[in-house]
């Protein structure tokens, strides 16, 4: 199998010798149009953009020689790549060209992928109700002071800082989608909600007095949902690291990508704690990432019976479970609904990392996070980490020295 296959999970085109006729020319036009419609089908992409990461002289050279177009190079110093855009020949597929450079050794390079928030299933606003604001039963006291001269990072939507319950809070805006049309979408608003929602409001957030840095990658390329390009989440991870954030929340997945994965790698290197949502493919579902990279804090969901969200990834990547199933999030006009999925499980973990780095400065370190988080966990499945819940639920209990949080 080719490098290339194997890194995108489809098999290869076997190569078309000397003496082939007509039909097997016709049969392998064929089996090139089904292995691109497999491509896009299990990860949609940019179709005439590929992404060269760091190339140099000779690289360049190689690729234009292929026939690839260079087109703007992208400097992120803060994750320590350089990414050039190609575009592929016209009326060429970008995911054939991709399998071809592999398999004459070029590397470096690899698809824009399109990359999806995690959201499942919600419900219509309703009247707020008393009963809300005690969704899940867990022993969470107020304390306002949580996550106080700590600064957090996401990556998704817009958001609408003008609601009431995000407004006057500390949060800072930076768009990457670069013109593309937006569709009205609460997402980004609700991850926002959660994390840092004002907390004179019986919906607080989890850390109010966090300063929230929120890059909007996610745009209406997709007419049923926003979607992000690896270019435009790229461009927001850069953008947050120059920000000096200490944790970021990236309540999305899509496929693996290699650009990707260095970008991650690069940040986790950097000692910067990454929460992300675990996915909502169902449990037989592929890996979510960026959850499923090494040294993510990938987050499922759970109900406030602690049964697991149905629609919620399954495997040995998982890290923890934290509230994700009928949350109850304040809307306009006093009215509330109810937001299902891992996107919005992932800001409990991101909330409570932070409170730990704001009140516990000796842990300096990305592999203190989990053992610190561990030592207050309910183990909800197997003994020990399991594919359904990971290590299971942390909670802020009596007799537990983590911080405790603003809600729930």
């Amino acid at each position: 199998m080719h490098k290339a296959a194997a890194i995108m999970g489809v098999r290869t085109i076997p190569p078309v010798g000397d003496g082939d006729n007509e039909a097997a020319e016709e049969k392998r036009s064929s089996e090139t149009k089904a292995l691109i419609d497999t491509v896009s089908e299990q990860a949609p992409y940019e179709k005439t953009m590929l992404l060269s990461v760091n190339p140099d002289q000779e690289t360049l050279a190689l690729l234009r020689k292929q026939g690839l177009q260079a087109g703007k190079s992208f400097s992120f110093r803060h994750l320590g790549m350089t990414i050039t855009t190609f575009t592929v020949p016209s009326g060429q597929d970008a995911a054939l060209n991709l399998i071809r450079l592999r398999d004459i050794g070029i590397d470096v390079v690899n698809l824009n992928h399109y990359y999806t928030l995690e959201a499942g299933s919600e419900q219509n606003p309703s009247p707020l109700s008393v009963q809300d604001t005690a969704s899940y039963p867990w022993p969470l006291p107020r304390a306002h002071g949580s996550g106080q001269d700590i600064s957090v990072g996401m990556v998704d939507g817009q958001v609408d800082i003008h609601q009431s319950w995000l407004r006057n809070q500390k949060i800072i805006r930076k768009s990457f989608t670069h013109g593309s049309s937006r569709l009205r979408s609460d997402h980004g608003t609700t991850i926002a909600k959660l994390l840092v929602g004002h907390p004179s409001s019986r919906f607080s957030g989890l850390i109010p007095k966090a300063r929230l840095y929120a890059a909007s990658a996610f745009a209406g390329q997709n007419q049923k949902k926003p979607q992000a390009t690896l270019l435009a989440i790229l461009q927001s991870l850069d953008w947050l690291m120059e920000q000096h954030v200490q944790v970021i929340n990236l309540s999305f997945s899509g496929p693996d990508n290699s650009l990707l994965h260095l970008a991650i790698h690069n940040i986790i290197s950097r000692n910067i704690p990454v929460v992300a949502a675990a996915g909502n493919h169902g449990p037989q579902g592929p890996p979510a990432y960026p959850g499923a990279y090494e040294g993510v804090i990938a987050i499922t969901a759970i109900d406030r019976y602690l049964r697991p969200y149905r629609h919620a990834n399954r495997g040995r990547y998982i890290s923890f479970a934290g509230p994700g199933v009928r949350l109850p999030i304040p809307e306009k006009n006093g009215r509330i609904s109810y937001k299902s999925g891992t996107s919005f499980a992932a800001p409990y973990y991101t909330a409570l990392i932070a409170a730990i780095l704001s009140q516990k400065p000796h842990i300096q370190s990305v592999k203190e996070i989990v053992p610190a988080l561990t030592r207050c966990v309910v183990d909800l499945g197997e003994p020990g980490r399991d594919p359904v819940y990971g290590w299971g639920l942390v909670k802020s209990t009596a007799g537990c020295d983590l911080p405790l949080l603003s809600r729930f």
